[in-house]
């Protein structure tokens, strides 16, 4: 199945039994918004990681103490793209100055690490911006 009826068969079943999680899905985003939160990455999406934000936009936090109403999974809710360019780039930069302070374990620092493990998925133990 695609991301799209995947996603449909989830929002079926919460529209039934938490119609407020089903509502605080904000609206898809659009061609140009994923455009431009790759080059804020300076990644190219997959094309399901594209698809799922042309879905939606995140989730909206309508609960009074950011917790319990419009959650999909508990104390969570789902990222916007300007959320996912924040965490990335926080992401980033704590282990670049993880890795920076600490060259012997980081072999060379962050940018060092980055060119011995170029992609997400390679076994870093930290994060990987691409």
């Amino acid at each position: 199945m695609t991301v799209a009826a995947e996603w449909a068969r989830l929002l079926d079943v919460l529209r039934e039994v938490a119609p407020s999680t089903a509502n605080s899905f904000r609206p898809p985003a659009s061609p140009e918004a994923l455009a431009g939160i790759e080059a804020r990455t300076g990644t190219v999406w997959p094309s399901e990681l594209r698809e799922f934000f042309s879905l939606h936009d995140g989730q909206i936090d309508n609960s009074p103490a950011g917790a319990g109403s419009g959650e999909l999974l508990p104390m969570q809710h789902l990222l916007s793209l300007d959320g996912v360019a924040d965490w990335h780039a926080m992401s980033a930069e704590v282990w670049r100055e993880l890795a920076d302070a600490d060259t012997d374990y980081y072999g060379g620092g962050y940018d060092g690490v980055c060119v011995e493990h170029p992609n997400a998925g390679s076994t870093a133990m930290m994060f990987l911006p691409s």
